[in-house]
C-alpha cells in the first residue's frame, strides 16, 4: 500500500543574506574609492599636464568638461538599461571600460589623446553611482538605505584622501603618466574581485517593502508608476537642483582646488595634503548624517526632517562659507571655510539617492537615478570650463577664482532652499502610489 502523499510546505520568501548584502556594500565602497581617485588625478596633475601639453586654463578646463559631458550621456542611457539588465554585469563592464581608458595616458600623449581618454573614462564612470546605489538598495529597506548610501559615498571621499598624497608622490617622483598607470591597474583589480564576489540583490522587492518604515513604499512596489510622474514631483526636482550643485562643486573641486591652493603659496606636497581635508570631513559627514537619519527614522521622525531639512541646513552653511573664504586672509580660518564650503554641500550625494528610492518603485529606480545623476552632472560639465574662463578673463587668477566661488555659493543657496521647501518624500510617495487624478494631500 502506497503511503499517502503529503502536501509540500509552502516556502517563505527568502530573507536576503546579511553577510552577502554587506559584502556587496563593501565592494561598492571600494568601487567609489577607485572611481573618485580617477576623478582626482586630473586636478593633481594640472600643472605638469598644462606644462607638457602647452595648455591655458580654458583648454585645461575642457579636459574635465569633456569627461563630464560623456558622464552625463552614459548616466542617463545606462541608468535606464539598469532597470532591465542585472546591475552586477553593468558594473563589471563599466569598471573594465574605465580602467582601459587610462591606458593611452601611460605613454606619450597629446591633448587629443588625453581628451579622448577622459571622455571614455567619463562614459564608463557616468552610471557608476546610480547603478551602485540601485544595486545596494536591492538588499536593504528604506530605514537602512540612507546609511548604505552614506557608506558607499564615503568611498568617494576615501578615494580622494588616499589618492591625493599617493598620486601626488607618483607625479612628483616619477611623472603623471605613472599615476594613470596605477589607476588603470587598480580598476582592473576591482573588476576581478567583483566578478568573483559580486551578486545581484533579491528580485522580490516587495519582501523588502514589507519591512519599510514608510507605508507608501509598499504601495509603490505594487503600482505601475510612469517615469514622467516621478520626474515631475517636487521631491525629485529638489534632488535634481541639489545634484546639479553637488556636481558643479565637484567639478570645481577636482579640477581647480589644487591649483587655487598652489596660487595661495602652498607647495605641491602641502596641496596634496590639504586637498584631502574637505574629503575627510565629507566622509565623516556622510556617515554621521546617515547614522542619525537611521536612528530618527526608527523613532518615527519623517524623512522630510531627517533628510530634507538636514540637507537644507548643510547647503546653507556651505553657501555662506563659499562666499566668505576668498576674502579671508588668515590661513587657518580660510582653510576651515574652504573645508565647510566644499564638503557640506556634498551631503546631497547621500540624501538624494535615499530620498529618490522612497518615491520610486524598484522597477523604475535605476532609470530615475540615472536621469538624476545625468542631468545633475551637467553642472560638472560646465563648472571646470566656466571657472577656467573666469580665471583667464580676470585681472588676476585669484580674482577670477573669487568670482567662480561666488557663483558656486549662489548655487548652494538655491539648492538649500529647494531641499528645505520641496523635499517631502512621504507626501509625494502617497501621491505617486495613488491613481492619476486621485492623489492624496498631506505632508
Amino acid at each position: 500500500m502506497k503511503p499517502l502523499a503529503t502536501a509540500k510546505p509552502v516556502s517563505k520568501p527568502r530573507t536576503p543574506s546579511r553577510r552577502r548584502a554587506w559584502t556587496v556594500v563593501a565592494l561598492l565602497f571600494a568601487l567609489m574609492v577607485v572611481n573618485f581617485a580617477d576623478k582626482a588625478v586630473i586636478g593633481l596633475a594640472a600643472k605638469p599636464i598644462m606644462r607638457d601639453l602647452g595648455l591655458d586654463a580654458t583648454q585645461f578646463g575642457l579636459l574635465s568638461s569633456g569627461f563630464f559631458l560623456m558622464f552625463v550621456l552614459s548616466a542617463v542611457g545606462i541608468g535606464f538599461l539598469g532597470d532591465r539588465v542585472p546591475a552586477r554585469w553593468l558594473l563589471l563592464g563599466m569598471a573594465v571600460l574605465w580602467s582601459l581608458s587610462q591606458a593611452p595616458m601611460i605613454g606619450v600623449a597629446g591633448f587629443g589623446v588625453v581628451l579622448a581618454g577622459r571622455g571614455l573614462l567619463g562614459f564608463g564612470e557616468g552610471p557608476a553611482v546610480p547603478i551602485a546605489q540601485h544595486a545596494a538598495h536591492k538588499w536593504f529597506d528604506n530605514r537602512e538605505r540612507n546609511l548604505v548610501s552614506g557608506i558607499i559615498q564615503s568611498g568617494a571621499t576615501l578615494g580622494v584622501v588616499i589618492a591625493s598624497p599617493v598620486l601626488t608622490w607618483l607625479i612628483v617622483e616619477y611623472n603623471w603618466h605613472v599615476a594613470f598607470a596605477a589607476l588603470c591597474a587598480a580598476g582592473l583589480v576591482w573588476a576581478l574581485l567583483w566578478l568573483v564576489l559580486g551578486r545581484e540583490g533579491p528580485s522580490d522587492a516587495r519582501t523588502l517593502a514589507q519591512r519599510d518604515t514608510s507605508a507608501a513604499i509598499g504601495l509603490l512596489e505594487a503600482t505601475h508608476v510612469p517615469y514622467r510622474r516621478v520626474l515631475a514631483c517636487g521631491t525629485w526636482l529638489a534632488c535634481l537642483v541639489g545634484g546639479f550643485t553637488v556636481q558643479w562643486t565637484l567639478g570645481v573641486m577636482t579640477t581647480w582646488l589644487p591649483d587655487y591652493l598652489s596660487r595661495l603659496g602652498y607647495s605641491p606636497s602641502q596641496v596634496g595634503l590639504l586637498n584631502t581635508v574637505p574629503w575627510l570631513v565629507m566622509g565623516a559627514l556622510f556617515l554621521a548624517q546617515s547614522l542619525l537619519s537611521r536612528w530618527l527614522a526608527g523613532r518615527g521622525v519623517s524623512s522630510r526632517v531627517h533628510r530634507g531639512l538636514a540637507a537644507g541646513v548643510l547647503l546653507f552653511c556651505s553657501a555662506v562659507a563659499m562666499a566668505l573664504f576668498p576674502s579671508v586672509r588668515q590661513p587657518g580660518l580660510q582653510l576651515t571655510l574652504i573645508t565647510i564650503a566644499f564638503s557640506f554641500c556634498e551631503i546631497m550625494a547621500v540624501v538624494g539617492p535615499a530620498v529618490i528610492a522612497e518615491i520610486t518603485p524598484t522597477t523604475r529606480r535605476s532609470g530615475v537615478l540615472g536621469v538624476y545623476l545625468g542631468l545633475g552632472s551637467i553642472g560638472a560639465v560646465l563648472s571646470p570650463t566656466v571657472t577656467g574662463s573666469l580665471v583667464d578673463a580676470a585681472s588676476t587668477p585669484l580674482a577670477g577664482f573669487r568670482w567662480a566661488f561666488l557663483l558656486t555659493a549662489a548655487l548652494a543657496l538655491t539648492a538649500g532652499a529647494a531641499a528645505t521647501f520641496l523635499i517631502r518624500p512621504e507626501r509625494d510617495a502617497r501621491r505617486l502610489a495613488a491613481p492619476p487624478g486621485g492623489e492624496t494631500s498631506g505632508q
